[in-house]
C-alpha cells in the first residue's frame, strides 16, 4: 500500500474570508489557485500514474483540490471523511495492500501524520506547500518517503 497526501491547494485568506463567514470549514480556493492546482494535478497523475480512491477533509478547500484531482484519475470516486484531522487507524480501513490512495487535508496535520507514518516520533519537519505531496510506500525496513515535493515542482509545465 501507498499513501499519497496532499495539501489542499491555496484558499481564501482566513483573514479575508472571516468577513464574509464565521465558518472556516466553508473556506474555498481561490480561483488562482484552482488553476495553479489543476496544473500541478496533471503532474501528480503522471508521476503517480494509478490511485484507488482518493480520500478527503469535509472542509470545502479540501473537497475543491479532491475534485480538480479526481478529473485526472478518470473521475475515480472520493470520499468525504467525516473529520477534517483524521488519524491512521481511521485511514487504513480504506487501503488495500496493493494500491495506492490519496488523502487531501490540511497543515499541522499531514505534517503529523507523515511523521506517524515514517515512525519519527515527531511531527515531519518539513510543512506541506499549498498543493503539495508527499508519497509513502513500503520500503525495505517498514514504510519510505518516496516522493516529497511542493506545487511548483508537481506543475505540469516543469515535469
Amino acid at each position: 500500500m501507498s499513501l499519497l497526501l496532499i495539501r489542499h491547494a491555496v484558499a481564501w485568506e482566513r483573514e479575508k474570508w472571516a468577513k464574509k463567514s464565521n465558518d472556516d470549514s466553508l473556506r474555498p480556493l481561490t480561483k488562482k489557485g484552482k488553476n495553479k492546482f489543476k496544473l500541478s494535478a496533471q503532474g501528480i497523475s503522471l508521476l503517480i500514474p494509478e490511485l484507488s480512491k482518493i480520500l478527503t477533509s469535509p472542509f470545502v478547500r479540501a473537497l475543491d483540490t479532491a475534485t480538480i484531482l479526481s478529473a485526472y484519475y478518470k473521475k475515480i470516486p472520493f470520499k468525504v471523511l467525516n473529520s477534517p484531522y483524521p488519524q491512521m487507524s481511521q485511514l487504513q480501513k480504506y487501503v488495500n495492500s496493493t494500491k495506492t490512495i490519496a488523502f487531501v487535508g490540511h497543515e499541522p496535520h499531514l505534517s503529523q501524520l507523515l511523521g506517524d507514518l515514517l515512525h519519527l516520533n515527531q511531527t515531519f519537519p518539513v510543512p506541506f506547500k499549498k498543493g503539495g505531496i508527499a508519497l509513502v510506500g513500503p520500503g525495505k525496513n517498514g514504510p519510505e518517503l518516496k516522493i516529497f515535493m511542493g506545487p511548483s515542482y508537481t506543475d505540469l509545465k516543469r515535469i
